[in-house]
């Protein structure tokens, strides 16, 4: 039986609409330029970023990348705040978007420094998708990504490159990201790339198609372990408690 696009596009649109966080609900992927099983096709990252931003990150100076050296203070109260907001709001402003995406990056940012691609892949792919939300509300003038995705559906925008596909694949880089952490805390007796396999196939493997799946997980076998990980981080002993926050 056929694939209802009409009636998968109006759930996508329904769970990036609510803001809900719950577990049961984002159980579907944030990798992009990957078929996913639905058939849609989130768009190549390179199409995504700005030329500006391009040049700025050949030149090694781009935002995320100065990101990198700024402070990266492992609150998890403020995490944990801002991720309910998420959860409860259905009015959520351009700007707070924004913050949360950068509020969270800067949260796991520690944590995910060593994960190599996989890392790049995710954060290029949040940001990306922020820029997307971003642009849809200003191209309607909207105040709140409630009311970007309800003009959208008024005028009939094409979901490929929508402000409503880029809130629910931002949704699932969210809730991917905050899968490895609660893995972490729950699991320390597991190394963390079995962690984060773990994760991936929680959140993203069911979006995946076997090419898909089949590249993350190349990925995921180079992640190292979580000793190199502290050492990196210049760390004698783990303080991973907060994570008991986003548990």
């Amino acid at each position: 039986m056929g694939v209802d696009m009409e009636k998968m596009e109006m759930l996508n649109v329904s769970m990036a609409a609510s803001l809900d966080m719950s577990d049961g609900l984002l159980c579907v992927g944030a990798t992009s330029g990957i078929l996913v099983n639905d058939g849609v096709s989130c768009s190549s990252l390179d199409t995504l970023v700005c030329e500006d931003r391009s040049e700025k990150e050949a030149e090694g100076q781009c935002v995320g990348e100065q990101r990198e050296d700024e402070d990266t203070a492992w609150d998890g109260a403020r995490v944990r705040e801002l991720l309910e907001e998420v959860s409860e709001r259905d009015t959520l402003g351009v700007s707070e978007v924004e913050l949360v995406v950068e509020q969270v990056l800067t949260f796991v940012n520690a944590l995910l420094f060593k994960l190599h691609n996989m890392r790049r892949h995710v954060r290029h792919d949040m940001w990306s998708n922020a820029d997307k939300i971003r642009d849809a509300c200003t191209a309607c003038g909207a105040d709140s990504v409630h009311d970007m995705v309800a003009w959208e559906l008024e005028h009939n925008i094409p979901w490929s490159n929508s402000g409503r596909e880029g809130l629910l694949w931002l949704k699932r880089s969210l809730s991917f990201i905050r899968r490895v952490m609660v893995n972490e805390y729950l699991q320390p007796e597991l190394p963390t790339p079995r962690n984060v396999r773990d994760a991936y196939n929680d959140r993203l493997a069911c979006c995946h198609d076997w090419i898909g799946r089949r590249i993350v997980r190349m990925y995921l076998g180079k992640i190292p372990p979580r000793d190199e990980i502290l050492t990196h981080l210049q760390l004698t002993k783990p303080e991973l408690s907060d994570l008991e926050l986003l548990s």
